[in-house]
């Protein structure tokens, strides 16, 4: 559900935005099935799926914990080569009702369509825990980037995504692209997340 609220958010938004790299042209508004290359690598952009892939991995717009109760999750900025600010975004419902604390410290949900957690490694560090306790609600987990002092993510449309890597069955690795990059490196961010009970 919000995903497909979101999206229609976004995409009521964007403009076109065209790249350009070694005379390889690519609309990032274009909606239609296709499939091209774009700096050595292979893109396929499915409309009806809404799905990516470069040279056939599936790329994320973002991953969805549906854990009810209470428990930790650890996260740990593994790297981040980013030209600007990379950080990890935790997206919630408007209805969320659950609660998240760090350090004892209750996180105040907003009122507004899309309330965000915004972690940043120079405010929570390299690692840190999060105590959640979700009752109805999913956390969606997706990465950002900060550009002109405003955050942007979730976006295909200007290059955003993420791989994601089982590494044991309570972690996962998250491998960035930033959105609004030049390119599909997949280099800009790297950062897991643990469940620890």
């Amino acid at each position: 559900m919000i995903l497909d609220e979101l999206n229609k958010l976004l995409s009521s938004k964007k403009e076109k935005i065209n790249k350009n790299n070694n005379n390889n042209e690519i609309q990032t508004d274009s909606h239609d099935d296709n499939t091209h290359e774009f700096g050595g690598k292979i893109i396929c952009y499915s409309k009806e799926d809404d799905a990516l892939t470069v040279d056939g991995r599936i790329v994320y717009r973002s991953d969805v914990y549906n854990l009810k109760g209470k428990h930790k999750l650890k996260f740990t900025f593994v790297s981040s080569n980013g030209v600007d600010e990379q950080l990890i975004l935790l997206v919630m419902d408007k209805k969320f009702d659950g609660e998240i604390s760090w350090n004892g410290q209750k996180y105040k949900v907003p009122k507004c369509a899309f309330p965000t957690l915004d972690l940043y490694e120079k405010y929570m560090g390299k690692e840190f825990i999060l105590d959640i306790d979700l009752k109805n609600d999913d956390l969606h987990i997706c990465n950002g980037v900060v550009e002109d002092g405003c955050v942007d993510y979730w976006d295909f449309e200007n290059m955003g995504g993420m791989y994601i890597e089982e590494v044991t069955s309570n972690k996962k690795r998250y491998i960035c692209n930033a959105p609004n990059s030049k390119d599909y490196e997949f280099d800009d961010l790297v950062f897991e997340i643990e469940i620890l009970d």
